[in-house]
């Protein structure tokens, strides 16, 4: 069974490897002593609790993993363990209490309060579509950590998003919710945000997917592919406005096994999950870039490298302040991902 501090090492050291190669060396002292320290210092709109609160904040129980039965799957909620992010880090502020009245999905709730009926959307996460793989394990896990307990929503002030949901976190006397879900598997976290837990997240994302729990299961959505399709880059800044040079932006893939994989029912998709490209009825030969262009052109097959388009109504796909790229597998499945940095 892995430890808390065994589990709490894990993160820092792939938070390190990933400053690493993304970052300067500032970025990797500062990511070490925030994921082992728990730093008090925030340019957010929110700020963190305290050392000395967040020193005695406490999480539910001990556990290894989000999935209690061992298949992988989720379905069995399992708190995290004592010295988990979710259990230590906080906003600082006091918060609104409000009573869930109903968790829509997996990153938003109703709840009463003093202000009224509330629509949230949970801040800084982005949990599977009902219908699509993980959703309803995702919305379980939700319902498992709000119910019964004392809830207070901090939101981001006057932000709504599409929709005209309050944006925010949500906060239990245990537990950092919208964490909590990250560091489980559950949901993703958004690389675009400015939220001030940005490090925070991204490190419990980093430690859920080493651990393959939730989501990032091989066998989360079903039986697992042995395909070795990978995405290799991300070029999302398109060379003058993205908008009118959609095909300036693109994603690269490769397949790195040794025989040719059918990519029928073979995705990609952003962190919003509103951009959507299926592939066509094509293979993907062993070590030859595909590139999948924005936007509209004539896909070319028989060509090193293979170009095919994605032609999405609503360019540009990618943020240029940070994203997340999926590749999913037949079954819906995370078989890769790439961060956009920004």
């Amino acid at each position: 069974m892995t430890s808390g501090t065994e589990m709490l090492i894990e993160s820092t050291v792939w938070a390190l490897f990933r400053r690493f190669v993304t970052g300067g060396t500032s970025v990797v002292i500062g990511a070490l002593f925030l994921t082992a320290c728990v730093s008090g210092s925030s340019e957010s709109v929110l700020p963190r609790q305290s050392d000395d609160d967040a020193a005695s904040a406490t999480s539910n129980t001990s556990g290894d993993s989000a999935d209690d039965d061992g298949d992988g799957d989720g379905d069995d909620f399992v708190d995290l363990d004592d010295e988990s992010l979710a259990g230590t880090v906080r906003p600082a502020d006091a918060g609104l209490p409000i009573t869930i009245t109903r968790v829509s999905d997996g990153d938003s709730v109703r709840a009463d309060s003093a202000e009224g009926d509330l629509e949230i959307r949970l801040l800084g996460i982005n949990a599977p579509e009902q219908d699509e793989c993980f959703g309803s394990e995702a919305k379980a896990a939700l319902e498992s950590l709000l119910d019964g307990t004392a809830v207070t929503l901090h939101p981001w002030p006057g932000e709504t998003d599409d929709f005209g949901r309050q944006l925010g976190f949500l906060v239990t006397d245990e537990l950092f919710v919208n964490l909590a879900l990250v560091e489980s598997g559950h949901v993703v976290a958004r690389a675009q945000s400015d939220h001030g837990f940005d490090r925070e997240f991204e490190d419990a994302e980093q430690l859920a997917s080493a651990r393959s729990v939730g989501l990032w299961a091989a066998d989360a959505c079903g039986a697992p592919t042995d395909a070795e399709l990978r995405i290799v880059e991300v070029f999302e800044d398109a060379p003058g406005d993205d908008r009118a040079n959609p095909n300036g932006e693109y994603v690269v893939i490769v397949n790195e096994g040794d025989a040719d994989v059918a990519l029928d029912g073979w995705a990609i998709r952003d962190e919003s999950t509103r951009h959507r490209f299926s592939f066509p009825d094509m293979t993907a030969p062993p070590d030859i870039d595909i590139i999948v262009r924005t936007g509209c052109g004539n896909n070319t097959l028989d060509t090193d490298p293979i170009e095919v388009f994605w032609c999405d109504p609503e360019p540009p796909v990618w943020n240029n302040g940070g994203d997340t790229a999926f590749l999913l597998d037949p079954n819906g499945a995370i078989a890769d991902n790439y961060v956009v940095q920004g």
